[in-house]
């Protein structure tokens, strides 16, 4: 006599999706500031393509290639070896801005904006106003 196995059955997987008031499905950060269920940060990213130097406390700066940008932060790529949770300036959209590594994926680093003024905050505003939205690395392929 052969024994039923559990779990071998279809299962279903409910998805949730956020709609808004026309009953669209929302897209993830819609709307500029605001986080949805899908898109977790505070602030949409957009594609941005620019060499920054970021600087070490004490340090010589580095050079490194950005690959997005957002009022909260940006992500950008450095042969230069940095650590989670170091802080740094980083020169971008034409003011130093102080900020602490988030994420490292080989050579690409997460950085979250520190102290962030208002004037330095409304050009980076400004500046992703005119840049499309960030969806993954896959995005300009």
């Amino acid at each position: 006599m052969r024994k039923r196995r559990r779990g071998r059955g279809k299962v279903a997987i409910k998805v949730f999706v956020p709609m808004d008031g026309q009953g669209q499905p929302l897209q993830a950060g819609a709307e500029r500031g605001t986080p949805s269920l899908i898109e977790r940060r505070r602030y949409t990213r957009h594609r941005f393509s620019c060499e920054v130097e970021i600087h070490r406390e004490q340090d010589i700066g580095m050079d490194a290639m950005t690959f997005e940008i957002g009022e909260g932060g940006m992500s950008a790529a450095t042969p230069n070896i940095l650590t989670i949770g170091e802080k740094v300036e980083v020169q971008v959209a034409g003011h130093t801005i102080k900020a602490v590594v988030r994420r490292k994926h080989g050579a690409m680093y997460g950085f979250e904006f520190l102290e962030l003024s208002e004037t330095a905050r409304r050009r980076i505003r400004d500046l992703c106003e005119g840049l499309p939205l960030f969806l993954s690395m896959l995005d300009g392929l």
